[in-house]
């Protein structure tokens, strides 16, 4: 079934379409001007249009994607009645409260059933009142439901399915033009409901949509923008300090795996979130210390290939602020070892826990990210620099790889959570076996009902073909 939904209203995306190769190949969209010259980052992206420039390299006849015959198209609404609308042969009658409620329903459960923090899974039940005061919140509760129940047994048919697919579609439209009025009238930014309703759309994307593009524009352009716009103002409802739990984990992926600057690590929020950090018991807590190492070393890294690029390779031998990147760097690393050392020293009271378990896969994510960053560059094969030996190397992607299985087949922490670790594994990984556990872990996360996984795998996949094709070269 093919349902094309409407953008969203913070994410700034264009609509920009495959061509029948790209699409069956998976080739990234890519909506920049590509830069890149190596045959690797070519071979990932698209840039649309007839013919694009893969189908042109390859000597390809370049095909626009077939369409199919039922799809949905979503305007804005004017009022909060739904009329019927007729996509095709799918005639989609108004949502009557049997269903809603039990769209409701199927999203409580999918709440319930993926971890994201260890204070996510009543999220569900807690924002059940806050949807009958907001439609924006509504909707998009009712598009994750909705969505999640066509893919489970909840879908009793066939055309059962179809139609909570179309429900699920039209209600992400609906949710997207409550919230765009919303955003033209008050300080929306202090208001919950406007905060869970853009990482609800956020998620829709996670489910429905295998790019994360959209996902990660909700984030920066969203989430990120209302919380710059309200502060770093002390929570005053728990609905608002779990909203900021929640997206302070996300929002350090997104800004590792993108390559991005993140409003994380300005001073005043690391203030602030070491403020919330000093009112708590003052146990220490392990997700929430790596998840800062996260936010430090993604910062660095962002710096650290800045300052490179700003440096021409005859001169790099020679410039002092080189070298300082590489003891920078091992400061880095020390911590990341000292958070290690910290854990083990607690591991009896904290062996089990499914958080710590995640945490241990980012400390281990960590320690070769840092080292990817010094390889690529041979100025430091002589120079202090926190590079790993690929024994090392081998030994961290293994231990993530045994996480990951435990994290995946034990608990209810969603596979998304996992990207980072398994991204820069792939990344790190020789031998075929790990490889293939790789898109096996993958898989497994796509069959939960996360498309995005498919970008990570096609994107590795990209990666060692390049590889393999370097090393016969």
């Amino acid at each position: 079934m093919g349902l094309q939904r409407s953008l969203g209203p913070l994410d700034k995306r264009k609509k920009v379409k495959r061509c029948q190769a790209c699409a069956r190949r998976r080739i990234k969209v890519s909506q920049e001007t590509p830069t890149s010259t190596t045959e690797a980052d070519r071979s990932l992206k698209c840039t649309g249009g007839m013919p694009c420039e893969y189908c042109t390299r390859t000597h390809k006849e370049c095909r626009p994607q077939s369409q199919l015959p039922l799809a949905a198209v979503f305007v804005s609404q004017t009022s909060e009645s739904i009329a019927p609308m007729d996509y095709g042969t799918l005639q989609v009658r108004p949502m009557d409260m049997d269903i809603e409620s039990r769209c409701l329903d199927c999203f409580i459960m999918f709440a319930g059933q993926n971890q994201f923090t260890s204070q996510f899974q009543s999220v569900g039940i807690d924002l059940l009142p806050v949807t009958q005061r907001s439609p924006s919140l509504r909707y998009a509760a009712i598009a994750i439901g909705a969505l999640d129940a066509s893919r489970r047994g909840s879908a009793r048919s066939h055309q059962e399915e179809k139609s909570l697919l179309t429900i699920a579609f039209n209600a992400y439209s609906k949710s997207i033009n409550a919230l765009q009025r919303v955003l033209t009238t008050g300080d929306v930014a202090l208001q919950d409901d406007v905060l869970w309703s853009t990482f609800l759309l956020g998620l829709f994307e996670l489910i429905s949509n295998s790019s994360g593009d959209g996902w990660a524009k909700h984030m920066l352009y969203g989430a990120g923008r209302l919380l710059q716009l309200a502060g770093p103002n002390r929570p005053v409802s728990s609905l608002r300090w779990r909203f900021w739990e929640l997206f302070r984990g996300l929002e350090a992926l997104r800004a590792i795996l993108y390559g991005e600057h993140t409003m994380l690590s300005q001073n005043i929020w690391v203030t602030f979130q070491q403020d919330l950090s000093a009112s708590k018991s003052g146990s220490w807590d392990p997700m929430e210390s790596i998840l800062a190492l996260m936010i430090h070393t993604s910062e660095f890294s962002k710096r650290f290939f800045d300052l490179l690029g700003g440096v021409s390779e005859s001169y790099r031998a020679t410039d002092g602020s080189i070298d300082d990147l590489g003891i920078q760097g091992l400061e880095i690393q020390t911590a990341i070892y000292e958070w290690h050392t910290e854990a083990l020293g607690r591991l009896a009271d904290l062996d089990g826990d499914s958080q710590f378990q995640l945490a241990l896969a980012y400390y281990h994510g960590l320690l070769l990210f840092l080292s990817s960053n010094y390889r690529y560059y041979p100025h430091w094969d002589a120079k202090p620099a926190p590079v790993l030996s690929q024994a090392e190397a081998d030994g961290h992607v293994n231990a993530i790889l045994h996480l990951a299985e435990q994290i995946l087949d034990t608990s209810n922490i969603p596979g998304v959570m996992l990207f980072f670790p398994l991204r820069v594994a792939g990344s790190q990984a020789l031998y075929a076996p790990q490889r293939s556990n790789i898109l096996g872990l993958l898989g497994q996360v796509h069959r939960k009902g996360f498309m995005v996984s498919d970008q990570i795998y096609a994107d590795l996949v990209g990666l060692w073909e390049y590889q393999k094709s370097i090393y016969h070269s």
